[in-house]
């Protein structure tokens, strides 16, 4: 199947889909663009694409491919990354490239074996070298208190030069930025199986706060995903 006719679903036109997806390689490479973000997915790695996210996808020479949506499944997760193509997850998406029975059984294994990859995914660094290290000490301890004022500062470089650096290199501004590392590392703790004031707290956030931004980055409480992981 030829990845860039309309029947694969693919195209250099930027389009979102209402579900999310996995831009997925048989054989070649697609090159997948998703704001200033530049991915490649291959028959070693997929990307994933959340629903509602504006994206082109151009193939490299010969390459056959599709989208495998994930219909029926709740947002797995906030942006669009690279995941690699692990002997578990081509076993669980082999069912979903052939029509045939048991779909639906299948598509829930999938998330399962997706989630824990798109919830705690790092995020995109800035390539500033004063930014640079501001995210690394963020990420080194989520729950510090500083400001982005008096990390500057200590960093030598104004506010104004990071918050263009991570705007224009992660796509997310500052405060989005530290927002959703806080949440992920808080997400890594769940898994880890803390409880959720435990891990809220790792993440420097109250309880109430955590759980708000949670539901907003992953759509569903750190609590309901928590009592998901033990069961």
């Amino acid at each position: 199947m030829e990845c860039n006719s309309p029947a694969c679903g693919y195209g250099p036109f930027a389009k979102a889909h209402a579900v999310d997806e996995l831009a997925w390689v048989h054989e070649g490479r697609l090159i997948v663009r998703v704001g200033n973000q530049t991915l490649t997915a291959t028959p070693r790695c997929t990307v994933y694409l959340p629903a509602g996210v504006a994206h082109s996808v151009e193939a490299v020479g010969d390459t056959t491919a599709g989208p495998l949506f994930l219909s029926g499944v709740h947002h797995l997760g906030p942006r669009a990354l690279t995941l690699p193509r692990t002997e578990e997850l081509n076993r669980l998406a082999a069912p979903l490239t052939e029509p045939g029975d048991g779909v639906g059984a299948a598509m829930s294994d999938l998330m399962a074996a997706l989630l824990p990859w798109v919830r705690t995914a790092p995020q995109p660094l800035p390539e500033e070298p004063r930014a640079r290290r501001i995210a690394h000490q963020i990420l080194s301890d989520p729950a510090a208190p500083e400001s982005l004022n008096e990390l500057a500062l200590a960093a030598g470089v104004s506010v104004r030069t990071v918050q263009r650096a991570f705007l224009r290199e992660t796509g997310l501004s500052f405060g989005q930025w530290r927002a959703r590392s806080r949440v992920i590392a808080g997400a890594r703790h769940l898994r880890e199986g803390v409880s959720v004031s435990q891990a809220a707290q790792a993440c420097g956030y109250t309880p109430s706060t955590f759980i708000a931004r949670y539901r907003a980055e992953f759509g569903v409480t750190p609590g309901r995903e928590a009592h998901h992981l033990r069961t």
